[in-house]
Protein backbone atom coordinates (compact mmCIF):
# COMPACT_ATOMS: atom_id res chain seq x y z
CA UNK A 1 0.00 0.00 0.00
CA UNK A 2 1.74 3.21 -1.13
CA UNK A 3 1.96 6.07 1.33
CA UNK A 4 2.39 8.83 -1.20
CA UNK A 5 -1.33 9.39 -1.56
CA UNK A 6 -1.85 9.95 2.12
CA UNK A 7 -1.49 13.50 3.26
CA UNK A 8 -0.36 14.42 6.70
CA UNK A 9 -2.83 16.39 8.72
CA UNK A 10 -1.86 20.02 8.90
CA UNK A 11 -1.60 21.42 12.38
CA UNK A 12 -3.28 24.79 12.44
CA UNK A 13 -2.84 27.16 15.28
CA UNK A 14 -5.62 29.50 16.05
CA UNK A 15 -4.18 33.00 16.07
CA UNK A 16 -5.65 35.09 18.79
CA UNK A 17 -6.67 38.53 17.64
CA UNK A 18 -4.89 41.14 19.68
CA UNK A 19 -7.10 44.05 20.46
CA UNK A 20 -5.57 47.50 20.73
CA UNK A 21 -5.58 49.22 24.06
CA UNK A 22 -8.56 51.55 24.56
CA UNK A 23 -7.72 54.90 23.00
CA UNK A 24 -4.64 53.56 21.18
CA UNK A 25 -4.12 52.13 17.71
CA UNK A 26 -1.88 49.22 18.80
CA UNK A 27 -1.74 46.63 21.59
CA UNK A 28 -0.08 47.79 24.78
CA UNK A 29 3.48 47.05 25.83
CA UNK A 30 4.50 43.91 27.65
CA UNK A 31 3.72 43.59 31.32
CA UNK A 32 6.28 44.41 33.99
CA UNK A 33 6.83 40.69 34.53
CA UNK A 34 7.63 40.22 30.84
CA UNK A 35 10.09 43.10 30.59
CA UNK A 36 11.84 42.12 33.82
CA UNK A 37 12.14 38.56 32.50
CA UNK A 38 13.66 39.95 29.31
CA UNK A 39 16.11 41.99 31.41
CA UNK A 40 17.09 38.90 33.41
CA UNK A 41 17.73 36.94 30.22
CA UNK A 42 19.85 39.81 28.87
CA UNK A 43 21.94 39.79 32.07
CA UNK A 44 22.39 36.01 31.90
CA UNK A 45 23.40 36.09 28.22
CA UNK A 46 25.82 38.94 28.92
CA UNK A 47 27.41 36.95 31.75
CA UNK A 48 27.79 33.78 29.67
CA UNK A 49 29.24 35.59 26.64
CA UNK A 50 31.57 37.63 28.86
CA UNK A 51 32.95 34.52 30.57
CA UNK A 52 33.51 32.76 27.25
CA UNK A 53 35.20 35.74 25.56
CA UNK A 54 37.30 36.42 28.65
CA UNK A 55 38.54 32.84 28.75
CA UNK A 56 39.30 32.82 25.04
CA UNK A 57 40.90 36.25 24.60
CA UNK A 58 41.69 38.16 27.79
CA UNK A 59 42.68 35.50 30.32
CA UNK A 60 46.41 36.32 30.13
CA UNK A 61 45.98 40.11 30.13
CA UNK A 62 47.14 41.39 33.56
CA UNK A 63 45.20 44.66 33.21
CA UNK A 64 41.84 42.96 32.73
CA UNK A 65 39.74 40.98 35.19
CA UNK A 66 36.58 38.99 34.59
CA UNK A 67 34.46 41.47 36.57
CA UNK A 68 35.83 44.39 34.56
CA UNK A 69 35.21 42.50 31.34
CA UNK A 70 31.60 41.72 32.34
CA UNK A 71 30.90 45.38 33.04
CA UNK A 72 32.36 46.54 29.72
CA UNK A 73 29.29 46.13 27.54
CA UNK A 74 28.46 47.69 24.23
CA UNK A 75 24.98 48.66 23.03
CA UNK A 76 25.01 46.28 20.06
CA UNK A 77 25.51 43.22 22.26
CA UNK A 78 22.76 44.28 24.69
CA UNK A 79 20.32 44.82 21.81
CA UNK A 80 21.35 41.50 20.24
CA UNK A 81 20.82 39.73 23.57
CA UNK A 82 17.38 41.36 23.81
CA UNK A 83 16.50 40.09 20.31
CA UNK A 84 17.75 36.58 21.08
CA UNK A 85 16.13 36.46 24.52
CA UNK A 86 12.73 37.88 23.55
CA UNK A 87 11.11 34.55 22.52
CA UNK A 88 12.31 32.89 25.72
CA UNK A 89 11.08 35.79 27.85
CA UNK A 90 7.73 35.63 26.09
CA UNK A 91 7.34 31.96 26.96
CA UNK A 92 8.56 32.34 30.54
CA UNK A 93 6.39 35.39 31.27
CA UNK A 94 3.42 34.02 29.28
CA UNK A 95 2.96 37.17 27.23
CA UNK A 96 0.16 37.14 24.67
CA UNK A 97 2.18 38.60 21.82
CA UNK A 98 5.76 38.80 20.61
CA UNK A 99 7.56 42.11 20.71
CA UNK A 100 8.18 43.60 17.31
CA UNK A 101 11.83 43.90 16.25
CA UNK A 102 12.07 47.67 16.74
CA UNK A 103 10.22 47.37 20.03
CA UNK A 104 12.76 44.80 21.23
CA UNK A 105 15.67 46.93 20.03
CA UNK A 106 14.28 49.96 21.82
CA UNK A 107 13.88 47.91 25.02
CA UNK A 108 17.54 46.86 24.69
CA UNK A 109 18.60 50.46 24.07
CA UNK A 110 16.75 51.73 27.15
CA UNK A 111 18.28 48.92 29.22
CA UNK A 112 21.75 49.83 27.94
CA UNK A 113 21.38 53.57 28.58
CA UNK A 114 20.25 53.12 32.18
CA UNK A 115 22.83 50.35 32.72
CA UNK A 116 25.60 52.65 31.47
CA UNK A 117 24.42 55.56 33.61
CA UNK A 118 24.12 53.47 36.77
CA UNK A 119 27.58 51.91 36.34
CA UNK A 120 29.07 55.38 35.69
CA UNK A 121 27.42 56.77 38.81
CA UNK A 122 28.60 53.83 40.93
CA UNK A 123 32.18 54.21 39.72
CA UNK A 124 32.20 57.97 40.22
CA UNK A 125 30.81 57.56 43.76
CA UNK A 126 33.64 55.16 44.62
CA UNK A 127 36.04 58.09 44.76
CA UNK A 128 38.51 57.12 42.05
CA UNK A 129 38.62 56.04 38.41
CA UNK A 130 37.63 52.56 37.32
CA UNK A 131 40.15 50.04 38.63
CA UNK A 132 39.82 46.47 37.40
CA UNK A 133 41.63 45.15 40.49
CA UNK A 134 39.47 46.96 43.07
CA UNK A 135 37.04 44.22 44.08
CA UNK A 136 34.70 46.44 46.09
CA UNK A 137 34.37 48.92 43.24
CA UNK A 138 33.70 46.16 40.69
CA UNK A 139 31.12 44.52 42.99
CA UNK A 140 29.35 47.86 43.49
CA UNK A 141 29.40 48.55 39.76
CA UNK A 142 28.04 45.05 39.05
CA UNK A 143 25.13 45.58 41.45
CA UNK A 144 24.50 48.98 39.86
CA UNK A 145 24.58 47.40 36.41
CA UNK A 146 22.03 44.72 37.29
CA UNK A 147 19.80 47.32 38.95
CA UNK A 148 20.23 49.55 35.88
CA UNK A 149 19.05 46.82 33.53
CA UNK A 150 16.12 46.04 35.85
CA UNK A 151 15.20 49.73 36.00
CA UNK A 152 15.47 50.05 32.23
CA UNK A 153 13.25 47.00 31.83
CA UNK A 154 10.68 48.43 34.22
CA UNK A 155 10.71 51.88 32.58
CA UNK A 156 10.35 50.48 29.08
CA UNK A 157 6.55 50.10 29.34
CA UNK A 158 6.11 53.69 30.49
CA UNK A 159 8.45 55.08 27.85
CA UNK A 160 6.94 52.92 25.12
CA UNK A 161 3.41 54.03 25.94
CA UNK A 162 4.48 57.68 26.10
CA UNK A 163 6.61 57.88 22.94
CA UNK A 164 5.79 55.06 20.52
CA UNK A 165 2.16 54.03 20.92
CA UNK A 166 0.02 55.93 18.41
CA UNK A 167 -3.06 57.44 20.02
CA UNK A 168 -6.47 57.57 18.43
CA UNK A 169 -8.29 60.86 18.16
CA UNK A 170 -10.10 61.49 21.38
CA UNK A 171 -7.85 58.97 23.14
CA UNK A 172 -6.28 59.44 26.55
CA UNK A 173 -4.01 62.42 27.06
CA UNK A 174 -0.43 61.69 28.13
Amino acid sequence: MPRRNRRRPVVRRELERLEPEPGYATPGPWSLRGTLTLGLIVVMLQAVVSVVTYQLRFRNDPGDTLAFHMLNTDPVSIMLFALVGMPFARRLAQERRSMRVLETLSAGAIMYIIDYLSISIAISLSGHAADAHDGKQMAGAAVAGVLGIATGSALFGVIYRRLWMPRLRGGPKP
